[in-house]
């Protein structure tokens, strides 16, 4: 089992109702399996703000990062996880 601190920007606080949490994965530990009990805990609210319905993967929107790091530049949601990583999940920013 990992315990992993999640970390919510923007729109996301609102569905979660908080900005951090400390969360223990059971299982898969990886990005996905974190990913999986968040939207246990927060239902179809959160999974549809993360999830690309037609990929099923995160929409290009959200960013994830794993210590500060990108998952698109690891493993995407098959990054594994240890005990004390930090995952933000970040709206993306653009503009002019």
């Amino acid at each position: 089992m990992a315990g992993v601190k999640i970390q919510f920007f923007g729109g996301l606080r609102g569905v979660t109702g908080t900005h951090e949490l400390d969360l223990e994965i059971e299982g898969q530990q990886t990005v996905g399996g974190a990913l999986e009990a968040l939207i246990l805990r927060y239902g179809g609210d959160f999974r549809d703000r993360i999830i690309d319905p037609t990929t099923g993967g995160p929409r290009r929107f959200i960013i994830i990062t794993v210590n500060e790091r990108d998952i698109r530049h690891l493993q995407r949601l098959e990054t594994k996880l240890g005990n004390g990583d930090k995952i933000a999940f970040l709206p993306a920013v653009a503009g002019g």
